[in-house]
């Protein structure tokens, strides 16, 4: 028997691969142009698992740039005056549907006090990549099961990738842009590694109550 889940799991660093490769000149273009900004403050936000996305990911930016860095669902974001985006703030707005109106509620008041709000989803008609004036895409296809796997590595992949070129020191950026370019491999190999681990425990433990 298949399960969506399992067959999402393997799909997931062919899903990864594709985002980072196709989606990388993008975002060296709207980094480049946010370098010059003088940003004081990173805002992620999204739902569910997107918002986990944004906490994961709140790590690597702090790591990586000498800035605040905000993870926040978006549901409280939104109700935030719209005093607290200034222009040299970064909102990230996290949604595959980039129709959740808990997003859309905090882009727009983003909008209103000139930050820059880049959007990232896979849904390239959506509502929020059309509000938004950055959009990153993820391209790890349908995803059926309810908790997101290879959606939750597609989006933290590209996180990852926006944080790092960020960075103003060219030769970090591109030790970090290797680096980061080898995780689908790493994430096959896991994947390959339990697979039979896996189904060893698994026989061994059918049969308990």
């Amino acid at each position: 028997m298949k399960y969506n889940m399992i067959k999402h799991i393997h799909e997931t660093p062919g899903a990864l691969a594709k985002t980072l490769n196709d989606e990388l000149p993008n975002i060296i273009k709207i980094c480049e142009k946010l370098r010059r900004q003088q940003l004081d403050m990173i805002i992620i936000t999204g739902c569910g698992a997107s918002y986990h996305d944004a906490i994961a990911a709140k790590y690597t930016f702090e790591a990586l740039l000498n800035l605040p860095v905000l993870a926040w669902p978006a549901s409280e974001l939104g109700l935030y005056p719209k005093e607290f985006f200034t222009k040299n703030r970064l909102l990230i707005a996290i949604s595959r549907s980039g129709e959740k109106s808990d997003i859309m509620m905090a882009v727009r008041k983003a909008k209103q006090s000139s930050a820059y709000v880049m959007a990232i989803t896979a849904n390239p008609d959506s509502l929020l990549a059309t509000e938004a004036d950055g959009i990153v895409l993820t391209h790890e296809g349908p995803e059926y099961c309810q908790p997101k796997t290879k959606s939750f590595v597609s989006i933290l992949g590209v996180l990852n990738l926006i944080a790092i070129n960020l960075i103003e020191d060219d030769a970090k950026r591109n030790r970090l842009l290797d680096q980061l370019s080898s995780i689908p491999e790493i994430i096959s190999k896991a994947i390959q590694n339990t697979d039979n681990q896996m189904k060893f425990m698994a026989s061994r433990l059918k049969s308990y109550k």
